[in-house]
């Protein structure tokens, strides 16, 4: 478990785990390899300065995240781990998807949040995903050390 600071006025955590792909794939596709699961955790709470609206309340939220199980995979594990500690991942805004105002909400740094499904599921396999990731954690100063 990982706890670091975020822009969220309490401290948050995130977990690591295994959890191997269940999805059968046609002969033709390559099945790939299984996903590394990555859970968070936010509790509610009041923003502070720097938040929308200090003062007011904010909806906290768990969400669950795959990455592959492959050397690039965790290379990008390590560099998301050094954006959650720095506060990146998540901020406190309005949901796209429900509307929800004061929530916490997705920073634009992309998680694929099923293990399979395909890119159109937010899933794997999608061939793009590394390097759109890896894309999004260097547009916000998390690079890998020479």
């Amino acid at each position: 478990m990982t706890t670091g600071p975020s822009p969220l006025a309490k401290p948050q955590t995130m977990n690591f785990g295994r959890e191997p792909s269940t999805q059968k794939q046609a002969s033709s596709t390559p099945p790939h390899k299984p996903a590394c699961r990555r859970s968070y955790q936010f509790r509610s709470g009041t923003q502070v300065q720097g938040m929308p609206e200090p003062g007011n309340p904010y909806q906290g939220t768990r969400r669950v995240a795959y990455i592959p199980d492959t050397p690039e995979g965790q290379q990008v594990k390590e560099l998301l781990k050094v954006a959650f500690q720095r506060g990146l991942i998540f901020v406190v805004g309005q949901s796209v998807t429900t509307g929800v105002k004061n929530t916490t909400i997705w920073n634009g740094i992309h998680h694929k949040t099923s293990p399979d499904g395909g890119a159109a599921r937010h899933g794997f396999p999608d061939e793009g995903y590394i390097s759109r990731v890896s894309e999004e954690l260097a547009s916000k100063g998390v690079v890998a050390e020479p």
